[in-house]
């Protein structure tokens, strides 16, 4: 028995070994497909044209990241809580009973991106387009969280950012010749809903067969024992969108204080620093699924080996690309254009937030999946409002670098501050510097 401990005890940091370079590659080509989306389009069109591509990009992203309303997380911890239980076979009956009960609430984001997106835009089969895509955007980061909340975290990741990011090249390569924006929109929603039907099944199979295995193996939560307590989709759903307020505010304030044009330069700035976020974010979603299962159990302070190796990861891939785009960032910008040189600065405000983010590690998650929602809430809504209330006093001088700018503030209070919460009350060190040190557990 003693022979076999080392080997249990070190699996979560094999596996997560194992999987980070997967899960790092899905979303460098996911993102990548979206990244040559936006290039191939501002190559094609003009910089007010651009413009108003990057503002309903924009909020198309917006509908990625909160269109569930909260539904992603809500199956996410539930699942995991269920695994905590040792109940897997009642999830398939549950995430039923809770997907047919909140399934309206998946419309309400999609309406309301396409609402602001009315006035640029402008036509209506343009805005149903804009509708259904976020819809099926929403729908996908459902599926998203089922399959991380299970731990198939690859084909968590894959759902996520594939369908999205591959939809959008594809339309954008068959209308780059001749731009007619129409027909980009109904193009990528075509896409999309044939990736949408692939993920359902993959989705529906994962449950399945992970109910069946529980089944089959005599576990006691055949009989359904106990009593689960689900999370509030509320108040996950209020933390998502604090989470993204800037993004969803920006798009809106620079067009209307700058005009549309700036969108599309901060769009660009934002486009080589979102790979420096890849790595945080890649590794973070191998987090998700174990906290509130470590949490359950009350071991949550077993995470350092996972964190330390995490972090070394995050340390060898992240160093080479700031430094790439430090040194030839004025180069990449021009690929999309030489007008887009002027973004340099710009781009590396963004890429120092994103640094910062990193540095903090899943801080933002332990807060979320630990019962301290309101905590997360409060800061990210009051550090990203102070970020926006920065971009809003210089957008009319500074236009896209005060967007910037505000992103970095927004970042950096957010990250430091829970990233500092965690090691004094939860005694978890989510930073790089776990690699050194790690804060000792109060004494009872």
């Amino acid at each position: 028995m003693s022979v076999n401990e080392p080997i249990v005890s070190n699996s979560p940091v094999m596996r997560l070994l194992a999987s980070g370079f997967w899960i790092s590659a899905l979303r460098v080509v996911g993102r990548g497909a979206l990244f040559a989306a936006t290039l191939l389009m501002a190559q094609a069109l003009t910089d007010e044209e651009f413009g108003v591509f990057s503002f309903v990009l924009a909020y198309l992203l917006v509908a990625s990241l909160v269109g569930a309303f909260g539904l992603e997380q809500v199956t996410l911890v539930s699942i995991a809580r269920l695994r905590g239980a040792g109940r897997e076979c009642d999830m398939p009956g549950l995430l039923a009973r809770i997907l047919v009960a909140r399934a309206w609430t998946l419309l309400l984001v999609p309406a309301g991106v396409t609402a602001l997106s009315a006035g640029v835009l402008g036509t209506v089969p343009d805005l149903l387009a804009m509708f259904l895509l976020s819809t099926f955007l929403s729908v996908l980061a459902v599926l998203s969280g089922i399959l991380r909340g299970a731990d198939h975290t690859l084909a968590s990741v894959a759902v996520q950012e594939l369908p999205r990011g591959g939809a959008l090249l594809f339309a954008a390569a068959l209308v780059h010749g001749n731009p007619v924006m129409t027909h980009f929109w109904w193009i990528a929603l075509g896409l999309l809903g044939l990736f949408l039907a692939i993920s359902m099944l993959v989705t529906a199979r994962a449950i399945s067969r992970l109910g069946r295995e529980a089944i089959g193996n005599g576990e006691q939560g055949a009989r359904g024992e106990g009593t689960l307590e689900l999370p509030g989709q509320v108040a996950f759903m209020m933390i998502l969108i604090a989470t993204n307020l800037y993004i969803w505010i920006v798009p809106l304030l620079l067009e209307r204080l700058s005009g549309v044009g700036e969108v599309g330069n901060f769009n660009v700035a934002m486009q080589y620093p979102a790979l420096v976020s890849f790595v945080s974010t890649s590794l973070s979603s191998l987090y998700m699924s174990r906290i509130p299962f470590l949490q359950h159990q009350g071991r949550l302070q077993k995470m350092r080996p996972e964190l330390v190796a995490g972090s070394g990861m995050v340390l060898a891939i992240a160093v080479p690309i700031i430094a790439l785009l430090v040194l030839f960032g004025e180069p990449l910008l021009a690929l999309f254009g030489e007008t887009y040189r002027r973004t340099y600065d710009a781009m590396l405000v963004i890429a120092l937030a994103h640094t910062v983010a990193i540095s903090c590690g899943p801080a933002g998650y332990m807060l979320l999946l630990t019962g301290r929602e309101k905590t997360n809430l409060s800061v990210m809504a009051s550090t990203n409002l102070a970020g926006i209330a920065v971009a809003a006093g210089l957008a009319s001088q500074m236009g896209h670098m005060a967007a910037a700018i505000g992103f970095l503030a927004a970042t950096v209070l957010a990250n430091t501050f829970m990233a500092g919460y965690c090691i004094r009350k939860l005694r978890i060190n989510p930073t790089l510097t776990c690699i050194l040190w790690w804060p000792k557990e109060q004494q009872p």
